[in-house]
């Protein structure tokens, strides 16, 4: 029930613009699987890579998250 209850709420895309990093080594999530969320916002929407870190990105390189992040609030 819980499932159906996410899937419903990502039926419509959110008109909001989104930054996505995923981890270069991340075997958790394949980046095929994570870019497809992009079809879940119309606002503008970035993938980026983030070199040498798994899974948790802002855990194992929250420096260079956190870069990424004020650069990017800053182009938009």
């Amino acid at each position: 029930a819980t499932t159906e209850i996410y899937a419903l709420s990502l039926h419509d895309a959110l008109p909001i613009s989104t930054l996505q990093l995923h981890g270069a080594h991340d075997t958790c999530t394949l980046p095929e699987v994570a870019r497809s969320s992009q079809r879940h916002v119309t606002g503008l929407y970035e993938w980026r890579s983030v070199p040498d870190v798994g899974h948790f990105p802002h855990l194992e390189a929250p420096g260079l998250v956190t870069t990424e992040l004020m650069h990017w609030c800053k182009e938009d």
